[in-house]
């Protein structure tokens, strides 16, 4: 934590940082059989040598000086109050965590704790602790690196340097990139050989927002809860069913908070603002993006400084990120109610909304990370493949893709402020709480911290939108293929098309819910279903009739599939050595094993990789927008070169054949028990309310009620297998409506490839990502 602390002193201290991030990390290891101490420095290649340079530098300075009084008494009771929260969460530990622990307890030669012993013995300890002892064991501790080149100084077991075998230079393109070990000893040498003075004691603020300055607000601003729709006077709506309560404040701001006691003296937050990277104009795309990290790297608020800011969480165990998607711009605190947590997290979000500092450095770090996200994709081959196909569909909006070097040189900070502030409208945002505190007091801070935020800014949501959209099919651009020069030779292939969102709207303008619902008042002989007085069919009518419905059915029909799946294979089998299937989010590219919503068929493991043996992995995404109006699927494939293109022959067959493999009312009954029994496992998690709670009152999703929440359980029940079907029927799945790309690394020469490649060219195209579904179906997490 000191020297995070070090290095975030020299980011605010320089306007150009030489590294991206420095981390010191000094834990057992049950591999290596001994305790490993890792300094880890991750910098754009240009800038290696003075990344090393100033992180040695501050690990010296924090072996000479040591940390201070204050500083010490910080950490303690943040460590204190860390082992009290988990103390009393201890009911709440899964019993995978606990057997985990219990075996890297047992492998490193551990006495095993449980959370309440563990406090118990911290306790005891912390008090004896004295300044000395600290720095004493913290200099033994960073005397390996503090010390490197001297005779009396230990060797560290290794030096890694993971580097690309080609960089960017501006003027003379790709170029290869070369390091030697005496050049990476001779930057630590002069890091260490720079003179080191102490950094002065810093001033850690109590409160963010004054009691006076509060007052002042109230008096002024008069905040104050009014109805909570046109339709009704209430201004306040308590659902004894489901616990949530609605309010809304007198700036237009929406606020949904849920009383839970699961897990104790914790809570949540999550600010959500309508708008994200689909407000960017045409002549400011990536404004968004840029602007979110901008203010994240800043890190300032007001007059206090970034390590002020990340001090006054560390103190009240805060954790805050700020985030943006396709669709939204959402910030996100978790938090203890121990101290004063819940308050303290509510003033940094008043602060935010209210004084948030935009800084010129920050700016340019932002806009140097994005111009290196978009310098990797060719460098990548999935990346690589999901450009082409994202354009090609999308018709190269560049909203849904890494923003460009033009588009990022286009920019300004006024520029980018301005994309991101102005979102933050009062009923253009929504606020929603989970956590162990009292009605009073969420009430309390809600009106003094959220109340007094300003109401209005000069911005219309809906002026200059341009909403998103197909390419005109046929196209020449729906099957093209990307080559990629590289040693390990593997492929992969992404099948894309068209589909509604999550409320059942469509790119042109069709309201399948609406249809849906229609064609299910008449009956097959032209009667209205009124008449049908059956349970079954009044159930058909309320699911058909529930604005759920899509995300109901869509979840369902993703059980069904993966139960059919398991019966060939367990899937975490499934992934040969280059089977990883890439997630991808906005704006960042992340590896995960799974994705949220994620439809593993088994007819295509099947009958692309049993029958034929024709692929690694396979698996059907979904994308369920709630604010725009469109969605889309993806099929992803691994392969070898040899093989990949009948595997995408293979997948867009059985993607057309779904109907030839009919859906039992046996494998119905076991997706709904599985996601019911996944829903009341859930249920007792702050995060998964939060999502839950997720547009319960935004203005931009108008078919999100309580009825969402409260009828989960009848409407999963209630659901027939023509239900699943009909949500399928929605898939664009014809000729003209696929679009495909096929990625090949390897050796230029290979003689396997059954089809002539392309070889991918990155210019001032639109590289791209293929965002996936957030969360479950039934709601969003904009923060995943």
């Amino acid at each position: 934590m000191a020297i995070f602390f070090c290095t975030d002193l020299y980011i605010t201290k320089s306007s150009n940082p030489p590294f991206t991030s420095v981390e010191l990390d000094h834990s057992d290891s049950g591999r290596e059989g001994c305790t490993v101490t890792t300094l880890t420095i991750t910098a754009e290649p240009k800038n290696w040598q003075n990344a090393i340079r100033v992180a040695v530098h501050e690990v010296r300075r924090l072996k000479e000086f040591g940390v201070t009084q204050g500083e010490l008494t910080r950490y303690l009771d943040a460590l204190l109050k860390d082992s009290e929260h988990l103390a009393a969460m201890i009911d709440n530990v899964s019993s995978v965590d606990n057997l985990d622990f219990i075996m890297e307890s047992d492998a490193l030669s551990h006495k095993v704790m449980d959370q309440r012993q563990g406090h118990e013995s911290l306790l005891g300890v912390a008090g004896t602790v004295t300044l000395d002892e600290v720095n004493s064991i913290g200099a033994q501790v960073l005397e390996f690196i503090a010390d490197f080149g001297k005779p009396t100084a230990p060797l560290p077991a290794a030096i890694v340097a993971c580097v690309p075998k080609k960089v960017h230079i501006e003027g003379a393109g790709e170029t290869e990139f070369k390091i030697s070990p005496t050049e990476i000893t001779d930057a630590i040498k002069s890091g260490l050989d720079e003179p080191i003075e102490p950094e002065p004691e810093l001033e850690v603020p109590k409160e963010l927002v004054l009691s006076s300055n509060l007052q002042e607000l109230k008096e002024q601003r008069k905040p104050a809860f009014i109805p909570v729709s046109p339709e009704t006077n209430a201004t306040k709506l308590h659902d004894e069913e489901t616990g949530i309560t609605r309010r809304r404040l007198a700036n237009g701001i929406p606020v949904n908070y849920k009383i839970s006691k699961s897990e104790t003296q914790s809570g949540v937050m999550r600010l959500i603002v309508g708008g994200g990277r689909a407000a960017e104009s045409s002549d400011s795309r990536g404004s968004v993006i840029v602007g979110v990290r901008t203010l994240s790297e800043g890190g300032r608020v007001g007059n206090f400084s970034r390590e002020q800011v990340e001090l006054f969480c560390v103190n009240h165990l805060i954790n805050c990120s700020l985030e943006s998607t396709e669709e939204f711009i959402s910030m996100e605190f978790r938090f203890t109610l121990r101290d004063n947590g819940m308050r303290a997290a509510f003033q940094l979000l008043h602060m935010v909304l209210e004084h948030s500092v935009w800084l010129d450095d920050a700016f340019d770090r932002a806009r140097q990370l994005y111009l290196s996200y978009y310098r990797s994709i060719p460098k990548s081959l999935e990346r690589s493949t999901a450009h082409k196909l994202m354009v090609a569909m999308l018709d190269g909006d560049e909203r849904f893709t890494e923003p460009t070097p033009s588009s990022l040189e286009n920019l300004t900070l006024q520029s980018v402020k301005d994309a991101v502030m102005n979102q933050f409208v009062g009923d253009n945002m929504e606020v929603s709480i989970v956590g162990d505190f009292t009605e009073e007091d969420i009430e309390s801070c809600i009106l003094d911290y959220l109340g007094t935020a300003q109401a209005t800014r000069n911005f219309k949501s809906e002026q200059g939108f341009v909403p998103p959209s197909f390419r005109l099919s046929p196209s020449g651009l729906q099957f093209q293929e990307v080559f990629l020069n590289d040693t390990d030779e593997r492929a992969c292939a992404y099948i894309a098309g068209p589909a509604p969102n999550r409320w059942g709207f469509t790119v042109d303008g069709n309201d399948q819910l609406e249809t849906i619902k229609n064609a299910s008042t008449v009956n097959d002989n032209g009667t209205s279903s009124d008449a049908l007085q059956t349970e079954g069919g009044s159930q058909k009518s309320l699911l058909r009739s529930h604005p759920l419905f899509f995300g109901i059915t869509m979840g369902l029909l993703s059980e069904i599939i993966n139960s059919r799946l398991e019966k060939t294979g367990q899937l975490n089998h499934l992934s040969a050595s280059n089977g990883t299937t890439p997630y991808f989010g906005d704006g960042v590219l992340k590896i995960s094993k799974t994705s949220p919503i994620t439809l593993n068929i088994k007819m295509l493991f099947t009958t692309v990789r049993d029958s034929l043996g024709l692929t690694y992995d396979v698996s059907f995404e979904l994308n369920l927008f709630d604010r725009l109006k469109l969605g889309w699927y993806v099929i992803s494939v691994t392969s070898t070169p040899g093989k990949v293109h009948k595997a995408v022959d293979a997948c867009k067959s059985v993607l057309r054949g779904l109907h030839s493999n009919q859906i039992t009312e046996r494998e119905l009954d076991r997706a709904k028990r599985t996601l019911l029994m996944r829903h009341e496992a859930e249920i007792k998690s702050n995060a998964y309310w939060l999502g839950l709670l997720a547009h319960l009152q935004a203005s931009s999703v108008p078919r999100k009620d309580i009825s969402c929440i409260k009828d989960l359980t009848s409407l999963y029940e209630a659901a027939t297998i023509e239900d699943t079907y009909l949500a399928y029927e929605q898939l664009k799945v014809d000729e003209d409506s696929l679009y495909s790309c096929i990625g090949v690394a390897g050796a230029q020469t290979a003689q396997n490839i059954e089809a002539p490649i392309e070889v991918e060219e990155v210019g001032e195209g639109y590289p791209g990502i293929l965002p996936v579904g957030r969360g479950l179906s039934t709601m969003t997490r904009p923060t995943t």
